[in-house]
């Protein structure tokens, strides 16, 4: 069986003197339908607790403690499938600054980090192993800071596209040389 060389899921478009790559989420499909019938049986638990809680007795402190952790799983849950269903982290060179934005459904943050102060963009291998690796279900800014794109600025390495896979991400770091040279400079050199 012939195998075919695998398409980006990344689009890069230039406009305007920005580049602008958008990395979307990795889907998984089988996990998506899990959670949302998850989260149909959770949300049902957490209404019958929050009716629970309005009856007199003595177990009212116990269901508000359950209902704090309760939220907390709805919250967490709602984003990752709203992450993965309408998620998008956008890479940006804006003025010879990187800016990563980060949505869902068009609601996100941006970081901008000095293009100046960039130093060793490169493709950064993957930190976990493979069975562990989560980078497909939590947002980025959930916590997902193992991005396939890593560079040093000031004393600290930050980690960006946590979606794509190295040899996507090895493309990316070869685009933007390109254009951008002095961030993919290993820092003894500066």
């Amino acid at each position: 069986m012939r195998v075919e060389p695998s398409k980006p899921r990344y689009t890069i478009r230039s406009e305007a003197g920005a580049i602008t790559i958008a990395c979307p989420p990795r889907r998984n499909w089988f996990a998506l339908l899990f959670l949302a019938v998850w989260l149909g049986g959770w949300t049902v638990g957490g209404l019958s607790a929050l009716e629970d809680i309005t009856k007199p007795g003595d177990h009212q402190a116990f269901l508000a403690f359950w209902l704090v952790g309760w939220l907390a799983g709805e919250v967490c849950v709602l984003a990752v499938v709203a992450w993965q269903l309408a998620g998008l982290e956008q890479l940006s060179i804006v003025r010879g600054n990187l800016v990563q934005r980060v949505s869902i459904a068009g609601i996100g943050h941006d970081r901008e980090f000095s293009g100046a102060e960039i130093r060793n963009l490169r493709a950064s291998p993957q930190m976990v192993p493979g069975w562990a690796d989560q980078r497909a279900f939590w947002p980025p800014f959930l916590g997902a800071s193992n991005g396939a794109i890593a560079f040093d600025y000031g004393a600290k390495t930050y980690r960006i596209g946590a979606s794509l896979d190295e040899a996507e991400a090895r493309q990316i770091v070869t685009t933007l040389s390109r254009q951008y040279p002095r961030m993919v400079e290993a820092a003894a050199a500066r």
